[in-house]
């Protein structure tokens, strides 16, 4: 990292933005969600994990916000169905369920969810923040 990328240590009281104490220099800050919190998640048992994806997208959106007069850019990515190791153990027919619900008709890569990545962490997005980037194939279009 470079030294606009500096680590800042956190430091939050209760009733203080996170953003209280000054943060050195000018950078980026990425965070990438899990999965988007979606239209596939509608059953009892995702809720608590679809209520905290949208944590996600609230703070990236909240925090860009605040930092953005310092130039510092906040982004999260949002990956769809990537072909990882929590798919590799899945029968072939799971996978293929999966891509059949996916409007490009394949699973992602996991170079897919690299590119958007640092396309975001690159100088030729440093016009955007507090975009949740959805690399999902079209799932949530």
């Amino acid at each position: 990292m470079g030294p606009d990328h500096q680590r800042h240590p956190a430091r939050h009281l209760p009733g203080q933005s996170i953003l209280d104490h000054p943060l050195p220099g000018t950078g980026t800050w990425f965070d990438r969600e899990h999965r988007p919190a979606g239209r596939h998640q509608r059953h009892p048992a995702f809720e608590p994990y679809g209520a905290a994806k949208h944590g996600v997208v609230s703070l990236t959106r909240s925090v860009a916000k605040e930092t953005a007069e310092q130039g510092i850019r906040i982004n999260a990515v949002a990956p769809g169905a990537i072909e990882t190791a929590a798919l590799a153990s899945l029968p072939a027919e799971a996978k293929a369920a999966y891509a059949a619900e996916i409007p490009m008709e394949h699973l992602g890569q996991p170079e897919d969810i690299a590119n958007a990545t640092a396309f975001l962490l690159s100088d030729q997005a440093s016009f955007i923040t507090g975009v949740v980037l959805r690399v999902d194939g079209g799932t949530e279009a």
